[in-house]
């Protein structure tokens, strides 16, 4: 079945703005409450968690937060072929 491209992105085009709009709205609400909360609890231990929880989501990269999600959601071993292997273990 060959459709145009445009019109498959007009017929999705509802579904990916509500779905943008949804996300936006839980990330606000989410960073709103935490910075409130960690804002009443300076340099205490929601403070901490939150802070901790911030700077890794911004320092993990967002491939392996899906992936660990997806392997966490669905059962599965996504994972299994990605090893890290100590550098000194290696020649050993």
């Amino acid at each position: 079945m060959q459709r145009p491209v445009s019109d498959v992105i007009i017929e999705a085009f509802p579904y990916i703005l509500r779905l943008t709009l949804l996300a936006v709205a839980f990330a606000r609400t989410i960073g709103i409450a935490s910075g409130v909360i960690s804002a009443m609890y300076n340099k205490r231990f929601p403070d901490y968690l939150f802070r901790g929880t911030a700077l890794m989501g911004i320092s993990v990269p967002i491939f392996m937060v899906a992936l660990q999600l997806a392997e966490m959601l669905s059962g599965a071993v996504i994972t299994e072929s990605v090893r890290y292997t100590v550098p000194s273990e290696a020649f050993i």
